[in-house]
This record gives C-alpha cells, sequence and structure tokens, in this order.
C-alpha cells in the first residue's frame, strides 16, 4: 500500500461514507452479506471501533440486501439513505431513515420505500442539498434494466419533498456506461452506479463507480454539470480512480467529506483480497482536491 492510501481497520465491508460531527468521525458502509447497517467512530481516521448495529431489518422495509448507507444531517436530525430488498416485490428500492443521534437507531420515515419504479430495482441513494431543495441521486439496478440486452445500470436524479418522505417530478436520466473502458466486465452486464455529488465554482462534479463490484476493474468516474439536474459530461475520458497493479484492486463506491482540519477527503473500498476480488472489502482513505483548472483529483497514486 502506498503512503496516499490510509487503510482503515474497517473490513468485510463495501460502500463507505463518513460523516464528521462533534470531532467524532462515523463511518457507515455495507456488512458483509447485506445485513444490518454497523456504525464505526474513530478521532482519527485511522482506527475505527465497531458500535454495533445502526439500521436493523426491525426499523425498516427492507429483509436482506441492505446496502450502500449514507448518513447527512439536517435541522439537527441524521437522515440516512439505503437501499433495500422488500418482501412485498422481491425487489430492491431506495429508502430514508431518521434518527436523533449518529449511532441510530435509525428508523424509516415511511413503510413505504421512497422510489418504487414498478418492475425497477433502484440501489444507492445519494441526496444533494442546495438553498433547502433537496435532490436524490440513485441507480436504476442492471438486475431489472435491460436496454437492448444489456443488463445496465444507470444514474437518475429526481427532486424530493422537504420532508424526505416522497419524490417531485420526473425521473431524470443523468449517466450510463458508455465508454469501453466502462465495459471492461464484459458485454453483457455494465454499471455506473454509487453516485455522489460535489459542488466547486458553480459547477457540479458527480463521481459515480462502473464495471462490476468483483472486478479488479471496478473504477470511478467524474461527470460535470452546470445544472444540477444535468445534463452531464464526463471529466476525462478515463477513470479517476482505478486499480494500481500490485497495490490496489478494485477501489470504487466513494463518499467525500471535509476532515477536522478542512481538508477534502474521498473514503471509498478496495478489495480485501488483492489476488480475489469478491464482496470482502476495505475501507480506505486519500486526500481530495481541485487543481487550477478545476479538475476534481483523488490523490490515491
Amino acid at each position: 500500500m502506498n503512503e496516499k492510501i490510509l487503510k482503515t481497520n474497517v473490513d468485510r465491508i463495501g460502500d463507505p461514507v463518513i460523516l464528521l460531527e462533534n470531532d467524532i468521525y462515523y463511518m457507515y458502509a455495507t456488512f458483509e452479506g447485506g445485513l444490518p447497517f454497523h456504525v464505526y467512530t474513530s478521532l482519527d481516521c485511522k482506527t475505527f471501533e465497531d458500535k454495533g448495529v445502526c439500521l436493523s431489518s426491525e426499523h425498516c422495509f427492507a429483509y436482506c440486501d441492505i446496502w450502500a448507507p449514507e448518513v447527512f444531517k439536517y435541522n439537527g436530525l441524521y437522515y440516512m439513505v439505503y437501499s433495500g430488498r422488500s418482501k412485498c416485490d422481491e425487489l430492491m428500492h431506495v429508502q430514508i431513515a431518521v434518527s436523533n443521534n449518529p449511532l441510530g437507531p435509525f428508523k424509516d420515515l415511511d413503510e413505504k420505500p421512497l422510489v418504487n419504479i414498478p418492475g425497477k430495482s433502484t440501489i444507492d441513494g445519494h441526496v444533494y442539498i442546495e438553498n433547502d431543495e433537496k435532490y436524490l441521486f440513485f441507480s436504476l439496478d442492471c438486475s431489472t434494466n435491460i436496454i437492448n440486452g444489456v443488463h445496465t445500470s444507470q444514474i437518475y436524479c429526481v427532486r424530493l419533498a422537504d420532508d424526505f418522505k416522497s419524490v417531485i417530478g420526473d425521473y431524470v436520466f443523468v449517466s450510463g456506461p458508455t465508454s469501453d473502458y466502462e465495459k471492461l466486465s464484459g458485454p453483457d452486464w455494465q454499471w455506473n452506479e454509487g453516485p455522489y455529488i460535489l459542488k466547486h465554482n458553480n459547477k457540479y462534479y458527480m463521481t459515480c463507480s462502473t464495471n462490476c463490484y468483483n472486478s479488479i476493474w471496478y473504477s470511478v468516474v467524474c461527470y460535470i454539470s452546470d445544472n444540477i439536474m444535468g445534463p452531464y459530461v464526463k471529466q476525462e475520458e478515463k477513470f479517476l480512480m482505478s486499480y494500481i497493479e500490485n497495490v490496489i484492486s478494485g477501489p470504487g463506491h466513494n463518499a467525500f467529506f471535509v476532515d477536522k482540519d478542512g481538508k477534502l477527503k474521498c473514503v471509498y473500498h478496495i478489495h480485501t483480497y488483492y489476488d480475489a476480488p469478491s464482496g470482502i472489502r476495505t475501507a480506505c482513505i486519500s486526500n481530495a482536491y481541485f487543481d487550477k483548472d478545476d479538475k476534481l483529483v483523488i490523490d490515491y497514486k
């Protein structure tokens, strides 16, 4: 591992996100096997302590495949956007839960999922708030989204109601895998998933992951737009973060946070076992910044 990659002690997870609150770093992630979410805390972002379950099936609509938690604070409460599989239709749906403590327990805002598109599974929700307007980004999952015979994950955006319990207006297409380097997992299954939005100099930067999660080529790409709901175009025709031979495999499903020193950081997972890529992954952290040309950089090499 190189010095630009901080490998934490949080492993057997995926899709990590970090919230800094009262000088404590809270990490949330998909738990191995899609079981209920745990929360981990740290004072230095190096060594985390498992504080136990923060969202269980007792308090959410899903009974399994509970994935990709993202926690944000709004008006004194802590909201968790996540996805899970419903007993009602066996599909994945994006949902939002709430707690008055970052440790939880989190409980669904509503009995019915937030995003329910008939016949489609939705995953990897991300909430962006600007001027009190609320937006949800998510991935239309490739398990049920088939385009010209190809299972294709695509990212969409929709406005949210003020209480986070419903969506407003139409779902707007944001991105899909179009470049050759986004098709390295094969021609039949392709991905854009795990969206995250940053704003810099009046432009919106959306990072997302591409290729299969258990491939060495699970990687991060970046899109840019002048408007929050698009249209978005790729920052460059290459990966923002990807495989480094003999160093890391499958860096992806990233999120950003600002540390105690005011520095922008990127948290992401890598395959725990470099030679055996799988759903067993470890949380890592690297610096991130915008260069003189307003290009988003994740400083991991």
